[in-house]
């Protein structure tokens, strides 16, 4: 990979083989901007501690990740010029994991859909002032008084 140092995009969606290693190897394309992950279902959060790596990133897909947890967030958090994070169907990421996702001061798109935060959650999210979407479909633990909550501390 390391001959590829101007790309910008990479999307390796449905690569079911790719593993934490194999996100070794792309740590030296430091201009990569957006990076597609959805359903590769091996990676862990020692991948995401390689990703975290891609200080450069805008656009982030992890959706249907399925080992990725809480501490794998932890790693992505200092990715400071994320703008899009898909984070649909991760089913271990928890209310917890979201204070680095708060951390992302620049994120404007956010999906969790699927995912087991609850209305405490959503309070955390708050924090996100440049927020513009935010998919939560199919978060069974979300209630209207989530909703409430969280729409009240939007200023």
């Amino acid at each position: 990979m390391a001959a590829l140092q101007r790309l910008h995009y990479l999307d390796l969606g449905g690569c079911a083989s790719i593993t934490d290693s194999g996100l070794e190897s792309i740590v030296s394309l430091r201009q990569l901007q957006r990076l597609h992950l959805y359903s590769c279902i091996i990676i862990t959060d020692a991948g995401l501690a390689s990703v975290a790596a891609l200080q450069q990133l805008q656009h982030l897909d992890l959706g249907g990740c399925t080992n990725i947890t809480d501490a794998g967030l932890a790693s992505i958090g200092a990715l400071q010029l994320l703008q899009h994070l898909d984070l649909s169907w991760c089913t271990n990421i928890t209310d917890a994991g979201l204070a680095s996702i708060a951390a992302m001061q620049q994120l404007q798109s956010l999906n969790l859909g699927g995912s087991s935060i609850t209305d405490a959650g959503l309070v955390i999210l708050a924090a996100l002032r440049h927020l513009q979407h935010l998919h939560l479909g199919g978060c069974r633990n979300i209630t209207d008084a989530g909703l409430a909550n969280a729409a009240a501390l939007v200023p």
